[in-house]
């Protein structure tokens, strides 16, 4: 599980980092970006997803408290999959048109996933 939790982290820096370097999301006069994080905090994968989202706001707040990327703090907004497709539909057309998130990080299976892809990949989000 450790092992499980670090990955998660340097993926997040990782996702984070690119995409506050390509300068496509971020201008430089923002003070925040917001990334979205979709998990199984519910549902049948709900004892994966709370440690997973976990470990991605544990890497959001040491990249923050280390003057961010460029100056910029990250704001994680988590939204609940709750191992279900339609939840996952749900919530992943909030972050993108309510929410505004250039990424998402998540979600905790390949079902949710598979649901979401469209949604994400047609209003050009991570």
């Amino acid at each position: 599980m450790k092992t499980k939790v670090i990955l998660v982290c340097l993926i997040t820096v990782s996702l984070v980092m690119s995409l506050l370097l390509s300068g496509s999301a971020v201008a430089t006069e923002e003070k925040e970006v917001k990334i979205g994080i979709m998990q199984a905090l519910t549902g049948d994968l709900g004892t994966y997803g709370g440690p997973m989202t976990d470990a991605a706001k544990l890497a959001i707040k040491e990249v923050n408290e280390n003057g961010g990327v460029l100056g910029v703090d990250i704001i994680a907004i988590v939204e609940d999959t709750a191992t279900s497709e339609n939840q996952a539909v749900d919530a992943a057309n909030k972050l993108v048109k309510m929410d505004k998130v250039p990424a998402i990080i998540g979600t905790t299976s390949s079902g949710p996933s598979m649901a979401i892809i469209g949604i994400t990949t047609s209003n050009g989000v991570l």
